[in-house]
């Protein structure tokens, strides 16, 4: 399934943006030493968004994960 409008207009934006109304926490990631990450998962089209920074001094972003989870 592709990534819904919404999931697809968060992308890329930045980390002070609140998620979507569709998007729901999931388990946090851990990514390499020194940067952050938090998942979400979209109710409507399944897709991961992540909410990553690159270092902790760095701004978060909003990145469409490649695919959606499993059922």
């Amino acid at each position: 399934m592709l990534p819904c409008d919404r999931c697809k207009g968060q992308a890329g934006r930045p980390g002070h943006l609140p998620p979507h109304p569709d998007l729901e926490k999931a388990p946090d990631l851990s990514p390499r030493e020194g940067a952050t990450a938090h998942a979400y998962q979209c109710r409507k089209c399944g897709h991961m968004l992540v909410l990553q920074s690159p270092g902790r001094d760095m701004p978060d972003f909003w990145v469409l994960g490649d695919g959606a989870f499993p059922a």
